[in-house]
Parts: C-alpha cells; sequence; structure tokens
C-alpha cells in the first residue's frame, strides 16, 4: 500500500487474533506494538473478520463492556483510511483472480467499509450498530452506514461457503483421480497464464492461493476420508482462501490459525513465510525484516 510516495507492508487481521484482543486473552495486546510503527505497516481487517465481528456482537458472544475497552486500542492500530480488506484499489488489483465484489451496494467501496468501521467503532449495543453513522463521503454527499441484519451477514458468509463448495466439487469432477496436487496446481496456472498473459508475476503473485486450491482438490479426490468442503469442520475454509489472496499485494496474514499454516506448507508455497501469528508478526516487524518474508517481486520498496 502506498502513501505519499511510501509503500506500506500490508497487514491482514483473521478473525481470531481479533477476538483474541477484544477478549484480552493473555499475550493478544501485543498487537498494541503496530502503533508505533505507522509509516511501516498498514493495518486492516479482514472483510471476514469485519462480519463476523458484527455477528458476534450482536449474538452478544463478544460482550458489549469488553468490546468498548478494546475500541480504543484497535482505532490505534487499525488504518483509518482502509480499516478493512480489500479496499477498491485492492479489488482492482485482484481481478486476474476475482472477477467481481460485493460491494453491498455502495458506490464507493472505500466510503462503505470506512463507515462501517466507525460505525463499529461508535457502536455500544446492537442497537447504535442497526441506527448507523453518518458520515460525509469521498464525493461530499452525507451517507449513513448501519450494520447489516444478522441475517444478512451470515447469509453472505454462506454465500462465499457455496461458492466455494461449488469449486472444489467442479475442480473434482475436471481432474483426474491420478493427477497429483504438483500437476492439478500447474494445470491452475497456465489457466491463469492464458487468461491473463500480459499480467506480471502471476505465478509468484498467486503462490499460495492457486497451490492451496490444487491441495485441496487432490485431497477431495482420495479414497480414504477424502476432503469435504461442505463438512461443519470446513466451514472456514472459503474464508481462509480470501486472506490467501491478500498474499498477492506486498502483505502478511496475521492469523491463530494452525491448520492454514500447515496447509500452505503442504501445498508447497513460497508464500507460506506470508502468514505469521500476531507474535511472529511484532518480532519480525521490531527486528527490522519484516519485509523479508515477503518474496522478491511483491516485496514492498525499502
Amino acid at each position: 500500500m502506498r502513501e505519499n510516495g511510501i509503500v506500506r507492508t500490508r497487514i491482514i487481521l483473521d478473525t481470531a487474533p481479533v477476538r483474541a484482543y477484544v477478549a484480552r486473552d493473555q499475550g493478544a495486546d501485543i498487537l498494541d506494538v503496530l502503533v508505533r510503527y505507522p509509516i511501516r505497516v498498514s493495518v486492516a481487517l479482514a472483510d471476514n473478520a469485519a462480519s463476523e465481528l458484527q455477528v458476534a456482537l450482536i449474538d452478544r458472544r463478544i460482550k458489549w463492556w469488553q468490546w468498548k475497552a478494546s475500541r480504543s486500542g484497535l482505532k490505534a492500530i487499525v488504518d483509518p483510511k482502509s480499516p478493512i480488506f480489500p479496499d477498491r484499489e485492492e479489488v482492482e488489483l485482484l481481478r486476474p483472480v476475482v472477477s467481481e465484489f460485493d460491494t453491498d451496494n455502495y458506490t464507493n467501496l472505500n466510503d462503505w467499509m470506512r463507515g462501517t468501521w466507525k460505525n463499529l467503532l461508535r457502536s455500544r449495543s446492537v442497537r447504535d450498530l442497526e441506527k448507523g453513522k453518518v458520515f460525509k463521503d469521498s464525493d461530499g454527499g452525507i451517507s449513513r452506514v448501519r450494520s447489516n441484519s444478522r441475517e444478512f451477514l451470515v447469509e453472505r458468509m454462506e454465500e462465499k461457503r457455496a461458492s466455494w463448495i461449488k469449486r472444489i466439487t467442479d475442480a473434482r469432477d475436471t481432474y483426474r483421480n491420478d493427477m497429483s496436487q504438483e500437476t492439478i496446481a500447474e494445470n491452475l496456472f497456465e489457466a491463469l497464464r492464458l487468461l491473463h498473459p500480459n499480467e506480471q508475476h502471476l505465478e509468484l503473485r498467486y503462490n499460495a492461493y492457486v497451490r492451496a486450491i490444487a491441495r485441496f482438490v487432490h485431497l477431495s479426490q482420495r479414497e480414504k476420508s477424502p476432503y469435504r468442503p461442505e463438512g461443519k469442520k470446513r466451514r472456514g475454509d472459503s474464508f481462509d482462501m480470501d486472506l490467501l489472496l491478500a498474499l498477492s499485494r506486498p502483505s502478511i496474514v496475521c492469523t491463530l490459525d494452525k491448520r492454514l499454516r500447515e496447509h500452505l506448507k503442504a501445498a508447497r508455497s513460497i508464500q507460506t513465510s506470508q502468514v505469521l501469528t500476531p507474535q511472529e508478526l511484532v518480532e519480525r516487524l521490531e527486528m527490522g525484516v519484516l519485509v523479508d518474508c515477503i518474496p522478491e517481486g511483491i516485496r514492498p520498496i525499502r
């Protein structure tokens, strides 16, 4: 992410680190260190993390007193200009693999995400979330952003999951059972190159995303204990894939999901180093080596 001529490393927070920070779990406040480095990093919540946070508040699985106590810390950590990933610029850069993005009927995605974040920060109850926040948009007009209903938020997340299930099901029918994980990955990369012959570094930028899909497809074809995307324990896989899309930029995904990290290693992705725990993230940032976690070719300019 570039601001005032400086390219900053984008930090995408997964749901679990945000929930842990709000609950004040032991060690979760290490994210407060990020406040010291506004010139070097731009921190955002993943799109699914913002939705899940709203649902948890509506359901009161996150207590409102916890949210009130933690929101000033999150406000200081998160980039107010781009608080939710992906913003409009990032959506455009993801066009090679994402044909469209649901902007929730807002013509300006950046206005919508900033309004959503402001509404979350000011809310002290479900009523506040639903009432919404009035703000001036980038065109000078007056807009109101409300938290979408629980039903809408859940439906939106379920639509993402349904799309992921269909993708794996279709791919399972496309590739032969005797194809190796590596062969499936090469086929997916070739299709990407044919669709976007003028795009540079496609195989590097989308290495984790494509190889993760290839591994899931390969696992779904096993005779014993095949991968089933519709399984209850696999509900988060579609959100994980969105996180992996973020790695196509000079970015780091901050997560507590051990399974995601193990899956990337098994998929043999060169972008595994871009997925860090909060502790690892802060350690590398303070040592001045965070950008070294990003492969050359997508690494920000020092």
